[in-house]
């Protein structure tokens, strides 16, 4: 795997503080490789194996970094191994005076490097020779609390940058930057900016998609502010050029979505759409802009495969979303039944794809129980390794794999979900190798290990909270036939074979529906939209997934609880509960209408004695 793999790798046990686990990074045979000795008595004996291989090897705990962003952990270990060269040089007895005044000064000026240079050393086995070849200028110095000629250094960073360049230029374009290459899908795209944004970044990046259809994200400028000339050289129309600092901390989610409704807008603004309508295709965008989150994650992914995903979106809708009312920019009473037309239509399209291709002559035969070969749990990957055991846990698969005509026979791999979607992505995080099966098994068990302890940590999190008992809910806990009723408003229940084992609690699977067309019984659509009550996340399952509404009942102690609590925070205040509407002050004529109304009423319940009692009325008469 390459460098940034392999601080990715590592990043979840730093941002938990972990002080426990060892880790080194080394790059062995042009690949860059995370082990994690275990157990402790054993690190001295795995270390010295690894340093035989890369003299260059850098160990660390998370605790180390306290719980630093990417960008931090990146650049330190990179400087970490530039002082390790310069301590294996200075162990042969060479003069290193220049040389440790070059890790110093790289050490103090590293963020003024462009991601190009600090990548580039990432592909050798000796940055620092690199670094001494590009910049031959002695940079020691005998100033008194100078660690290098800080004079030089303005010089030294724009000098390293061209002669990177250069090389860059003269190298095999196998191993030249990821935008030379096929590209990416649209989600690794985004997971390669997600550091910039976590950090507020305010370099600008730019994502774009290449002719053959691969997604493409960099920067945009070097360190001085100067852009790239192949930036101009992009050939996308639809190209979104954004910084970290615009997105705001936002999560994978939102990032995923604003990127795509920009260049759905971009396509809007700068494409050409023939026998289209023009207030159908505005009607659209604007609806698309603000309900992008009633769509499921296939609608979405299906959309990134097009060159002109709004063309696409137009043709899959067939309901007008233009709005009688001027001050609407569409029909918002419209929008369930478009999201149901376009969930339909990719969902068949995709159906489609899936089916299999029958060839009309005899060079293959469609599978018949004769010439079907039997189904077994093995699998085998691109690297001819078969998988002998796997976990999943902790959103990720650890895998030990084996083959034994390789130069190592054993290796362990971790493949991490993507975090906002049900399967499993292509983020693999290369562990290890070896020829020894004891070493392989003890790394497969430590990370086995170390992702559930990660969960049960939120767990004991969690219940120290609210309480939680960690039981699973079944089909018998819903209101009998409850599955075919209408889940709109209602507390429902997601089936716990839906979803991962460390998630099947009742946590995760008490969910308040609050809209989509699978809310419906019998509708088009089949995505039910709500908020799980535990957290708030919104979430998102097909109707097929929910076993049904909670009995409340059957509910556990902390769900009722949390129902209270939500009821509680929707009643009106004290103050509104008491304002009382003031009456309106009666006239004058009013008085006596009413005056008069009490006399007859009066009058009315007087008991009669015989005429015997005068009125003053009668008297004065």
């Amino acid at each position: 795997m390459t460098f940034k793999q392999a601080i990715e790798s590592v990043m979840p046990l730093i941002q938990a503080g972990e002080s426990g686990t060892l880790v080194i990074v080394s790059r062995q045979n042009n690949e860059w490789v995370v082990t994690y000795p275990y157990p402790a008595e054993a690190i001295p004996d795995f270390y010295s194996a690894i340093v035989e291989k890369d003299p260059l090897a850098v160990s660390f705990f998370g605790a180390d970094f306290s719980k630093r962003e990417f960008p931090f952990v990146r650049d330190t270990v990179l400087c970490n191994r530039l002082r390790e060269e310069y301590l294996y040089i200075r162990e042969s007895g060479e003069d290193t005076d220049n040389l440790n005044a070059l890790v110093s000064f790289f050490e103090a000026n590293v963020g003024s490097f462009s991601d190009s240079v600090t990548d580039y050393l990432t592909t050798i086995d000796r940055p620092l020779t690199a670094i001494q070849e590009m910049f031959p200028t002695n940079m020691a110095t005998n100033y008194e609390g100078w660690f290098y000629n800080e004079a030089l250094a303005n010089d030294a960073v724009k000098q390293i940058e061209s002669a990177v360049n250069d090389r860059m230029e003269q190298m095999n374009p196998t191993i030249q930057s990821e935008r030379n290459d096929n590209g990416m899908t649209f989600n690794q795209a985004i997971g390669k900016i997600m550091h910039e944004v976590e950090s507020a970044a305010k370099e600008p990046f730019i994502i774009f998609r290449n002719a053959d259809g691969g997604w493409h994200c960099d920067t945009t400028v070097n360190r001085y502010g100067d852009k790239y000339d192949w930036v101009d050289d992009t050939q996308d129309p639809y190209a979104i050029t954004l910084t970290g600092a615009e997105l705001a901390h936002g999560s994978f989610a939102s990032v995923h979505d604003r990127i795509l409704n920009e260049r759905l807008r971009a396509e809007y603004e700068n494409g050409f759409f023939p026998n289209t309508a023009p207030d159908e295709l505005k009607a659209l965008i604007n609806m698309v802009e603000e309900n992008i989150g009633l769509f499921s994650s296939e609608v979405t992914d299906y959309l990134t495969l097009y060159d002109r995903p709004l063309a696409a979106l137009y043709e899959m809708a067939s309901t007008s979303l233009v709005s009688d009312n001027p001050d609407y920019d569409y029909d918002h009473e419209q929008v369930s039944e478009v999201v149901g037309e376009v969930e339909g239509e990719v969902n068949s399209r995709l159906n489609k794809r899936k089916l299999p291709e029958i060839p009309l002559g005899d060079e293959q035969l469609p599978p018949t129980p004769e010439n079907t070969q039997p189904e077994t749990t093995e699998s085998r990957n691109d690297n001819g390794y078969t998988v002998m055991n796997s976990v999943s846990i902790n959103d990720s698969d650890i895998i030990i794999s084996e083959n034994p005509d390789a130069e190592y026979r054993y290796m362990v791999v971790e493949n991490r979900f993507t975090p906002y979607y049900n399967e499993s992505g292509d983020n693999n995080i290369f562990t290890g190798h070896t020829n020894d099966y004891l070493e392989a098994i003890t790394v497969f068990a430590s990370k086995v290990q170390y992702n559930a302890s990660c969960v049960q940590s939120r767990r004991d999190l969690s219940q120290s909270k609210s309480g939680i008992e960690y039981a699973e809910l079944k089909t018998a806990d819903c209101l009998p036939y409850s599955h075919n009723e209408d889940f709109t408003e209602k507390l429902i229940i997601v089936s716990a074979s839906e979803l991962k084992p460390e998630y099947r609690t009742s946590e995760h699977q008490l969910v308040l529906c609050t809209h989509g067309n699978g809310a419906r019984p019998n509708a088009k659509g089949t995505s039910v939209f709500g908020e799980e009550l535990y957290s708030g996340e919104t979430v998102c399952f097909g109707r097929h997934q929910i076993a049904g509404i909670a009995d409340p009942a059957k509910l556990p102690e902390w769900a009722v609880k949390k129902i209270a609590l939500l009821e509680a925070k929707k009643e009106p205040p004290l103050k509104e509960q008491a304002k009382v509407t003031p009456t309106k002050k009666p006239t004058l004529q009013e008085k006596m209408k009413n005056a008069k109304e009490k006399v007859r009423e009066a009058d009315a319940v007087k008991p009669d004695n015989g005429n015997k009692t005068k009125s003053k009325r009668d008297e004065r008469e």
